[in-house]
């Protein structure tokens, strides 16, 4: 695994409010002073203190090693499984689907699923003529 960003992991403690070297030294179980070495780049932690670390400030381990300036990656989604979910949330009466903090009405949301409809078979047409 690439060596930690040192300065990108001490803007990461200074950005979290009230913050001490100390509180993440303990938490990762090690001296605060080992901590601080981390940050002035002149220890390495190991692999699995790294992603302690990542885990701890809620980034990547890629963006704490100065691989990636994503800060968390983006998962990868299946399009149509989100279509057909949404499309199903929609259509069951029992869900209260919102948006913009107001509950969708029935009318509204009939709607929106037929709009659904027709973009996932515009969505199959034009995969279908892609291969």
């Amino acid at each position: 695994m690439a060596r930690v960003n040192a300065e990108r992991l001490a803007d990461l403690r200074h950005e979290q409010p009230k913050t001490r070297q100390v509180d993440i030294a303990k938490m990762l179980g090690i001296g605060t002073s080992t901590y601080s070495m981390y940050e002035q780049g002149l220890r390495e932690p190991d692999d699995e203190t790294k992603i302690k670390i990542a885990q701890y400030f809620h980034v990547s381990v890629d963006y704490l090693v100065g691989n990636s300036d994503l800060r968390t990656p983006h998962p990868t989604r299946s399009i149509d499984t989100e279509l057909t979910a949404l499309r199903h949330q929609l259509r069951d009466t029992s869900a209260k689907p919102m948006y913009h903090g107001q509950e969708l009405t029935a009318p509204v949301r009939k709607s929106l699923a037929a709009l659904l409809d027709g973009v996932v078979s515009a969505a199959d047409a034009l995969t279908e003529n892609d291969d």
